[in-house]
């Protein structure tokens, strides 16, 4: 009996999507809640009472989805958890949890996109990296906009790309995959105010328009852009409310920062939209990234796979597509002066598919060193250097876990050096929870608690029953007049307005904890009898 290609593809996509769910769920509510996050769980209250302008700077899609998530939890931890003796479902295991369900589905459509560029062979081989890369599960099991992004993107993008070449050609089928497509682009819309890709994604398809595709009809065009406007107002009606262009034009405008600054290797640059060149955040950004923080096996599959994809670019328009999206990523993002490492997921899609490209060419290249009775070694060593790179890229999350965001391979040195590249996005305020939750059981009543993740530790003073500690923020230099003041000293949260003071209380003080993430310092925190100024000088002393 003859076996259906197609049934093999989808038994081994469904077996990844599995894979991919595993690596995601595993140990999710055992690292503490960060800044960012704390806001959608403050966003999510809000909008179960009726208020939705909220958290207006993002849309309003993945909010959405973790207020369902809630509402199942709270019915879940009162009525299924005690009558079955089951564990209860924590909060930063609720606002985490639609994110990795989308996350693990993304496998799908990401093999589903690169099955029509590329073939089912780097279709696969994109799929497994993404099922178990240490750089995608990183940013699907926090609580960020860009998972429901990239998901929704590589959809619209599929749709796109099957109605550009649908054979034989039926304007009935093009205009329903046009209209899908549409809809897509309308919810990464509702996810993420990235609109670019939309203009992006024509812009590629103009440059591309000699390699052999239908062109567009007013009909499709309708279609296309009809069905991404109802799909995004659909799924996002806040727009349309006057306070919410209100909060995103102060917002734009950085009159809502209260601290500026982001560290690289120890440096500290101004990490600000509009700021570029030698002022702001370094050029090599993502560069660095990609060296230090991508699987030395993978990095060389994509190295492979980068050049294949240039020698093919002019006549192929898979390899032209994939190349085009790393390109239009990777040159405006590190142009802008705004970083963030979180920005990156919509990047590793395209760099798991040169990665498959890399894979395909070395097994075809590699039977050709061998005679024509050996060929079958070639194909065996094909085989085994895919297993390999997948077997590192797994060993990477085992090591790591449930730190993924820690990861440094061995070109950066290892795990020695993690927390020492990127501390903010590295950490993501891991740490934070614990060191919280230490002051709350140690600290006399009405102490001060200082951080610059204001609402992080208010929220976590909270939840261990201590709603009376006084909070104060470095930055903002508000010292309290406290008996007991706690400083809580991040890395990956030192800023231009705070590191004088930081670099004071360091040089006077010894902490008198320290909270460690998988063995690396985290947060130090510093117990300050008195007034805080009287021993440090003013907190005011070095605002700017």
């Amino acid at each position: 009996m003859a076996v259906n290609p197609r049934s093999v593809q989808f038994s081994l996509v469904l077996l990844l999507v599995c894979v991919a769910f595993v690596f995601r769920v595993d140990r999710l509510g055992d690292v503490g809640l960060a800044e960012d996050e704390v806001h959608k769980i403050l966003a999510v209250e809000s909008y179960r009472q009726g208020h939705f302008v909220v958290n207006a700077e993002h849309p309003m899609l993945m909010k959405l989805a973790d207020t369902g998530m809630f509402v199942f939890a709270d019915w879940w931890n009162q009525k299924i958890a005690p009558a079955f003796d089951f564990p209860e479902i924590s909060a930063e295991f609720a606002v985490r949890f639609p994110n990795v369900v989308v996350g693990s589905l993304t496998t799908v459509v990401l093999f589903l996109l690169a099955r029509t560029l590329l073939g089912p062979a780097a279709a696969l081989a994109s799929a497994a990296f993404w099922a178990v890369g240490i750089n995608a599960i990183t940013y699907n099991r926090i609580a960020k906009e860009d998972t429901f992004l990239v998901f929704f993107l590589l959809l619209a993008l599929f749709l796109y790309q099957k109605a550009k070449t649908v054979e034989p050609r039926e304007l009935r089928i093009e205009l329903r995959l046009y209209a899908s497509s549409g809809a897509a682009f309308g919810l990464a819309c509702a996810s993420k105010y990235f609109l670019h890709y939309v203009g992006m994604v024509f812009l590629l398809y103009y440059l591309a328009r000699g390699l052999d595709m239908h062109a567009h009809t007013w009909r499709t065009r309708t279609a296309f852009f009809g069905s991404l406007f109802v799909f995004f107002f659909l799924f996002n009606p806040v727009i349309l409310h006057p306070a919410t262009w209100s909060y995103l034009l102060d917002y734009v405008s950085g009159k809502m920062m209260s601290h500026h600054g982001y560290q690289v290797m120890g440096h500290l640059y101004r990490n600000e939209a509009f700021l570029g060149g030698s002022k702001g955040m370094p050029f090599y950004f993502y560069l660095l990234y990609l060296l230090v923080k991508v699987p030395v096996g993978l990095l060389v599959l994509l190295l492979v796979g980068f050049v294949r994809a240039y020698q093919r670019h002019s006549s192929d328009l898979g390899h032209f597509f994939v190349l085009f999206m790393f390109a239009a990523w990777i040159i405006p993002y590190s142009a802008v002066g705004a970083k963030w490492l979180r920005y990156t997921l919509a990047l590793t899609p395209w760099l798991y598919m040169l990665a498959g490209v890399g894979v395909v060419w070395l097994a075809g290249r590699m039977p050709r060193l061998f005679a024509p009775g050996r060929r079958w070694l070639g194909h065996t060593a094909s085989l085994v250097l895919l297993a390999a790179c997948l077997i590192s890229m797994v060993s990477a999350c085992f090591q790591s876990r449930p730190y993924y965001s820690l990861f440094v391979n061995r070109v950066g040195g290892g795990m020695a050096k993690a927390g020492s590249y990127f501390p903010h996005d590295e950490f993501y305020d891991a740490g934070l929870r614990e060191a919280v939750e230490y002051v709350a059981q140690c600290g006399p009543h009405f102490s001060s608690i200082y951080s610059d993740a204001d609402d992080l530790v208010t929220y976590y003073s909270k939840r261990f029953g201590r709603p009376d500690l006084v909070r104060g923020s470095l930055c903002q230099g508000d010292p309290k007049a406290s008996p007991v003041n706690y400083v809580l000293v991040q890395d990956g949260r030192r800023y231009f307005e705070n590191s004088e003071r930081i670099d004071r209380i360091e040089r006077t003080y010894l902490p008198e904890k320290e909270v460690r993430v998988d063995g690396i310092p985290a947060v130090s925190i510093y117990r300050i009898s008195g007034l805080l100024q009287a021993r440090t000088g003013s907190l005011k002393a070095g605002s700017e």
